[in-house]
């Protein structure tokens, strides 16, 4: 992926960095996300969370408010008709808040999400 990116992007500057989110490892030797995440938050001018795990979009968007990074969120429905691509900022909306929305349909859901969460 870092090499990909690079070429794709001569003026960006990619670190690859191994770590799965949710898991502490002594294979790769952290302890875990408190450790992991704040140095490269620190670095990072944006997040891109492309997990579709809801609990990682919310721990990612949780620690993106309190370091005053943005975030973009992407994610395809389970159908695969539709998709979403949200930006969210550091002190306005997050992932909890978009799905307040489609809950008071302030916001229609993608295509091919049905009845359920976005």
């Amino acid at each position: 992926m870092k090499q990909h990116v690079e070429s794709e992007y001569p003026w960006a500057e990619v670190e690859a960095i191994h770590h799965t989110v949710g898991i502490a490892s002594t294979l790769d030797g952290n302890q875990g996300d408190h450790s992991v995440l704040p140095p490269i938050f620190e670095k990072a001018d944006i997040v891109i969370d492309a997990t579709a795990s809801t609990g990682i979009s919310r721990l990612l968007a949780d620690r993106c408010k309190s370091t005053g990074k943005p975030m973009i969120s992407l994610f395809g429905t389970l159908s695969l008709k539709g998709g979403v691509v949200a930006a969210y900022q550091p002190k306005s909306g997050c992932p909890t808040c978009r799905e307040f929305a489609y809950a008071k349909g302030l916001i229609d859901k993608a295509p091919g999400s049905g009845k359920a969460q976005g």
